[in-house]
């Protein structure tokens, strides 16, 4: 949740940096799943109900997961190790 200092725009800059750099070293697939609110009722709204972002995230990254291992025939080693 952002407060009065830039402390959040510099764990959200990291945290995106850090997992795209995952994603380009593995050479798989990385969800970006962060919420970044401003306020406690975008948390809320972002991670209840119909709108649960994080349900969303898991899903999408089995999903990935799933895609991937029927391309390349199973899970096999990831490349960019």
């Amino acid at each position: 949740i952002k407060g009065d200092t830039m402390h959040f725009e510099y764990i959200c800059d990291a945290v995106s940096k850090g997992l795209m750099n995952v994603g380009i070293q593995t050479n798989l697939p990385v969800v970006f799943g962060v919420l970044t609110c401003l306020d406690e009722e975008q948390v809320k709204k972002r991670s209840s109900g119909d709108n649960n972002h994080g349900y969303d995230w898991g899903k999408t990254a089995v999903e990935m997961a799933l895609l991937r291992s029927e391309a390349v025939g199973g899970m096999g080693k990831p490349t960019g190790m």
